[in-house]
C-alpha cells in the first residue's frame, strides 16, 4: 500500500517574509510610479499652455493686438480673455455660440461657459466634481439676481505688481516710490504688465521692448476657486462669483504676494516683503502651480518654462513688465 506525501505548505513565518518583501517593493516603486505620472501631467501642462501662447499670438497677428484681459461695452457684456481665443485654440463652435450681447454669467450663456476645455486645466490640480458652481453675480447691472457660473482655469495673465510704497527699505531700492500699482514697476514709470488694457487689441508685439524670450504673457495661478497658501488648501474658498472660469472677467491676476499669502494696502509696511516670495506661496494674487518645485509659465515667445520656487520676486518683477527695459538672462529664469 502507497502513501501519498502531501506538498509542504507555506509556515507563517515565510508567508509574513513574503508580504514584507511584496511591501517593500511597492514602497520603492511607488515614487517613481507617482514621478512618472507627475511628468506625465507637467508635460500636459506645458502643451497646454503652448497651445494657448500659439492661440495668443495667432490672435494678436489677426487682430493687430492682444486680446483684453476683460472686456464689455454698452451693446456687450462682462467676458474675459478666454473668450476671445476660442477660435484661435479650435474651439470656434463653442464660440459661435456665445452670445456677446450677455454677461459670461448670464443663464443664456451657461450652456458655453460651464464647458470644461481641457487647455484651460492643469491636470496636476485635483478638483471634486461638479466642476460648475453657481453664485450670484458681482458684476454689472445683474449683481445678485443670476448666477455666475464657474468652469475651470488655472492659467492666468499678469495684470501687474502691487507693491507697498514704503516700509520695506533697501528691499524696494529699485522700485518706484512715487506710484501706488502696477503701472510703474522697477525703474520705469511707463513699464506695464502685457494684460494691463482692456482694449480688443491695445497691447501689440512692437510694444514689448524687453524681449519676447523674457516677458510673461501667462502663468499658472491653479485650483481657484479654491484657496490655497502654500500647499494647503484655506478656508473661505475665493469670494468672488465670476473666479475660476475661463470666460471670467477676472481672469487675469495682480503679482502681490508674501510667503505667508497675506495681501495688504501699498502704504502698509507690516505685511510682510512682497519681494521675498515669487511662486507657490499662494494662488489668490500670485504665480501657483502644483508641480514640485515650481509652477510654469508662458513668454511671449511662445515658449514654456517651469519656474522654481526659489526664483527671486525681483526677478519676477522684470518678467512682468514688457518695457521697464531690465535685463535678465535664461540662467535667472
Amino acid at each position: 500500500m502507497h502513501r501519498v506525501h502531501r506538498g509542504r505548505g507555506f509556515t507563517l513565518v515565510e508567508l509574513l517574509v513574503v508580504i514584507a518583501i511584496i511591501g517593500v517593493l511597492v514602497a520603492l516603486l511607488l515614487p517613481a510610479v507617482q514621478a512618472a505620472r507627475e511628468a506625465a501631467r507637467r508635460s500636459q501642462c506645458s502643451n497646454n499652455l503652448k497651445q494657448l501662447g500659439l492661440g495668443f499670438l495667432n490672435f494678436e497677428s489677426a487682430e493687430g493686438g492682444f486680446p483684453a484681459r476683460r472686456w464689455s461695452r454698452a451693446d456687450q457684456g462682462y467676458t474675459g480673455w478666454g473668450t476671445f481665443l476660442l477660435p484661435h485654440i479650435e474651439q470656434q463652435a463653442l464660440y459661435d455660440q456665445y452670445d456677446w450681447s450677455h454677461d459670461f454669467y448670464h443663464p443664456v450663456n451657461k450652456p458655453v461657459v460651464e464647458t470644461k476645455l481641457s487647455t484651460f486645466v492643469c491636470p496636476s490640480v485635483e478638483r471634486p466634481e461638479p466642476i460648475i458652481c453657481e453664485r450670484p453675480a458681482t458684476l454689472g447691472d445683474d449683481k445678485g439676481t443670476v448666477y455666475a457660473v464657474e468652469g475651470w482655469i488655472d492659467y492666468l495673465v499678469p495684470n501687474g505688481i502691487t507693491v507697498p510704497k514704503n516700509g520695506f527699505g533697501a528691499a524696494f531700492t529699485q522700485w518706484d516710490d512715487n506710484s501706488n500699482m502696477h503701472q510703474a514697476m522697477l525703474d520705469s514709470t511707463s513699464s506695464t504688465a502685457l494684460a494691463n488694457n482692456d482694449s480688443r487689441a491695445a497691447r501689440k508685439l512692437k510694444d514689448i521692448t524687453d524681449g519676447l524670450s523674457h516677458t510673461l504673457l501667462a502663468n499658472e495661478t491653479a485650483a481657484w476657486p479654491q484657496h490655497w497658501v502654500g500647499r494647503q488648501r484655506v478656508e473661505p474658498d475665493l469670494s468672488l462669483g465670476n473666479r475660476g472660469s475661463w470666460a471670467g472677467w477676472q481672469s487675469y491676476v495682480y503679482w502681490t504676494s508674501s510667503r505667508d499669502g497675506t495681501m495688504s494696502a501699498q502704504t502698509d509696511p507690516t505685511a510682510g516683503d512682497l519681494v521675498d516670495c515669487g511662486i507657490n506661496c499662494e494662488n489668490l494674487h500670485a504665480v501657483y502651480g502644483f508641480h514640485p518645485g515650481g509652477a510654469m509659465i508662458l513668454l511671449c515667445d511662445g515658449s514654456v518654462r517651469l519656474v522654481g520656487e526659489e526664483l527671486a520676486g525681483l526677478t519676477f518683477a522684470q518678467i512682468v513688465a514688457i518695457d521697464d527695459g531690465q535685463t535678465i538672462n535664461d540662467a535667472s529664469l
